[in-house]
């Protein structure tokens, strides 16, 4: 699985620490989650209500995204 690595990777060198490492694979990271919001889920009762998160460690996640880049919301950021 391509996603599997990518998490792999992703854990590696944020464990290591190398910072320049996520920068170099941001891309191909950005596009495998991508490839994962894009993904239909197919859920066997369509009248069935479907509670979906992802979970985090905020503090952990925040600083390293902090590093890598920022999120957008109409060209502006949050």
């Amino acid at each position: 699985d391509r996603l599997k690595h990518c998490q792999k990777f992703a854990e590696a060198a944020m464990s290591l620490g190398s910072e320049t490492a996520l920068v170099y694979s941001k891309k191909p990271i950005m596009n495998q989650l991508r490839r994962i919001l894009r993904h239909r889920c197919e859920v066997p009762n369509s009248n069935q209500v479907i509670d979906m998160s992802f979970e985090f460690e905020s503090s952990f996640l925040t600083n390293y995204i902090s590093t890598i880049g920022k999120i957008l919301l109409d060209k502006q950021p949050l």
